[in-house]
């Protein structure tokens, strides 16, 4: 029997996109594709499942039996609604969910997040799809790469020309995924990423080298990777999310001056944030690369009660 597991794909038949030279490279469960055989037999029973990360924001599938394998459905984005069970990528989050909807910690469990389980590969493997990315989008593979990947900030916007250039000028890619459509600006170092035609984070954040974001949940995955991380931070932004706090694990830009002062100096200032790295990491990741298994092995456990 095959289950297959998809929260980032609105089709409901694989965990995220994956090139082909990346499974012939990895294989498919270290890809995070979520398909494993299994010996059990099915039953006739059928449940609603919600999958979230450390943002409320929820995925709802649903199980179905189809011919000889279990599939988990996509049904589409989701309010917390009712559910038979919910995954999530976190302890602190599980708490977070317990207190906002009065679920009982029964109806929770932390895996981490299956489509992020590739962040666990090993240092040669992700060099391998970083550079697979950078050339299947056009860009230098032996530069290095800055992406950023911004919910609210309006700094970007009005300083992408100001980027560009900066970029180019310190050898670095420029991975632009900052949650709108922007003016492709046909530079052979920077790559537009169209977050409503590719939903999947993971290429862009293996192929990462620096994360510049604001709160965006992507770096709570990016976490994993043990690399620098700036946040931008100006005075207009003022909602946060739950997870927000001001032991950030890494610095704050307000001005697109100290953005780029910030880069080129992270190898002297990314030691003097390890210790918030760990605890961040302590609080909101979990997993590390076995949240796909995680989730197939309890989806069994429930469906044959």
């Amino acid at each position: 029997m095959l289950i297959g597991f998809a929260p980032d794909q609105d089709k409901g038949t694989s965990i995220h996109a994956v090139h082909e030279e990346m499974l012939e490279l990895i294989g498919p469960y270290q890809a995070g594709l979520g398909f494993l055989k299994l010996l059990t037999e099915p039953t006739d029973q059928i449940f609603d499942i919600l999958i979230t990360n450390n943002m409320d924001t929820f995925r709802k599938f649903k199980l179905e039996k189809q011919e000889d394998s279990l599939l988990a459905v996509f049904n589409g984005p989701s309010e917390c609604g009712s559910a038979d069970i919910c995954f999530t990528a976190s302890e602190e989050h599980k708490k977070h969910l317990i207190v906002k909807y009065d679920w009982t910690k029964e109806k929770v469990f932390v895996v981490g997040r299956p489509s992020m389980d590739l962040l666990w590969a090993t240092e040669n493997e992700k060099m391998a799809l970083q550079r697979i990315f950078l050339r299947s989008n056009g860009v230098n593979p032996d530069w290095g790469s800055i992406l950023i990947n911004t919910v609210c900030s309006k700094l970007i916007g009005k300083s992408l020309d100001y980027l560009c250039n900066f970029s180019e000028e310190i050898g670095m890619n420029l991975i632009i995924r900052a949650g709108k459509n922007h003016e492709n600006k046909d530079l052979d170092h920077v790559c537009f990423s169209d977050t409503n035609k590719d939903p999947d984070n993971l290429p862009p954040l293996i192929a990462a080298d620096i994360l510049i974001t604001d709160y965006a949940d992507s770096v709570l995955d990016y976490l994993a990777l043990d690399r620098p991380i700036i946040f931008i931070v100006s005075e207009d932004n003022k909602t946060t999310p739950w997870w927000y706090n001001e032991n950030l694990p890494g610095p704050i830009a307000r001005t697109v001056k100290q953005l780029c002062s910030l880069i080129k100096t992270r190898n002297e200032w990314f030691n003097q944030y390890i210790n918030q790295r760990k605890a961040w990491k302590k609080k909101f990741v979990a997993g590390q690369g076995t949240a796909s298994q995680k989730v197939v092995n309890m989806l069994m456990k429930e469906y044959n009660k």
